[in-house]
């Protein structure tokens, strides 16, 4: 309410040309805070004015129209579409919004599509679609190709909403990867700041186990990088792999490789700090695991890889 008074009290001296930008911001928040009285208020002002005319006088008004309840989201498309130019960039993306809440996936993709996109909100809204397009029909790869793609350029521009692209991004590099997936991920990698990896690191190398050849070296090459540019962070998530006793299986194997390899390429650049970090490895299992315990493990390895598996050798 001060704001509204205040605005208007500025009026009285300069042009609302002048003073838009304030006008619909008192929309918008009271808007968002359930003040619609308010809203209508502004609104009806500026429609008294030189703005009248102004697209996002009316986009603010069907933000009004939709924000009033499930009855009136209808005719704030409507009013939208006949009050706003088509080639408005602020209205296709604010109606390809609406349209996704309203699950019409198709005509939400064709608005978002005219848009040239430059901000995380817009690659994240774009990947939401494809990848719902895609669940619903698994036979067109191009949707999650799209949204693979939309999820790696929004995660270099957000700020806030990483953790949600580099989930999204995994989740289709683990599940749903293939070629096509792996090539757009090589691509793009390089222009990703690497310490958006960092909280999904344990993920990345719970990975490493992968049967998929392919899938293996992105994965240990994301890793290495991510080392060069953090080791502490990087060396100190590879040990768990590199001195775990699991590595008597197929899967502990490919991880413990992978954790290796990386190791040994980093010890080409930080010589000093993993040969510390592998003293104090070595130096906290034997501090915590008694001889009693070591051999409890390994004879209980040794009877899972014998009656289990049924294998002689990976038993000795």
């Amino acid at each position: 309410v001060l704001l509204h008074e205040t605005l208007r009290i500025r009026s009285l001296v300069v042009n609302e040309t002048d003073l838009k930008h304030e006008w619909l911001r008192l929309i918008d928040v009271a808007t968002a805070n359930g003040r619609f009285e308010l809203s209508q208020q502004a609104i009806d002002h500026l429609m008294t004015t030189d703005l009248k005319n102004d697209p996002d006088t009316h986009i603010s008004k069907a933000k009004l129209l939709w924000s009033l309840g499930n009855e009136n989201k209808n005719k704030a498309i409507d009013y939208m579409k006949k009050n706003v130019p088509k080639t408005n960039q602020n209205m296709r993306m604010l109606l390809g919004k609406w349209l996704f809440e309203k699950k019409d996936l198709m005509k939400s993709r064709e608005q978002i599509s005219k848009i040239k996109l430059n901000s995380a909100e817009g690659y994240k809204l774009w990947s939401q679609i494809n990848y719902d397009l895609y669940q619903k029909n698994h036979k067109d790869v191009q949707y999650l190709i799209d949204s693979f793609e939309a999820s790696l350029k929004g995660v270099s521009l957000s700020s806030s909403d990483q953790l949600i692209f580099t989930l999204r991004i995994l989740s289709i590099l683990f599940k749903k990867g293939n070629a096509k997936i792996y090539q757009k991920f090589r691509e793009m990698i390089k222009k990703i700041p690497l310490h958006v990896w960092i909280i999904v690191l344990p993920q990345i190398i719970a990975r490493a186990n992968s049967n998929n050849t392919e899938l293996r070296e992105l994965i240990a090459e994301l890793i290495y990088n991510i080392g060069v540019e953090q080791p502490h962070v990087v060396l100190y998530s590879l040990m768990v792999p590199l001195k775990s006793d699991l590595a008597s299986n197929s899967e502990g194997k490919n991880r413990q490789v992978v954790a290796s390899t990386i190791f040994d390429r980093l010890s080409l650049l930080f010589p000093t700090l993993v040969e510390q970090m592998n003293t104090l490895a070595n130096e906290l299992i034997r501090a915590a695991v008694t001889q009693w315990e070591a051999w409890n493990t390994q004879l209980d390895l040794a009877s899972k890889a014998f009656i289990t598996r049924n294998n002689p050798k990976e038993m000795i």
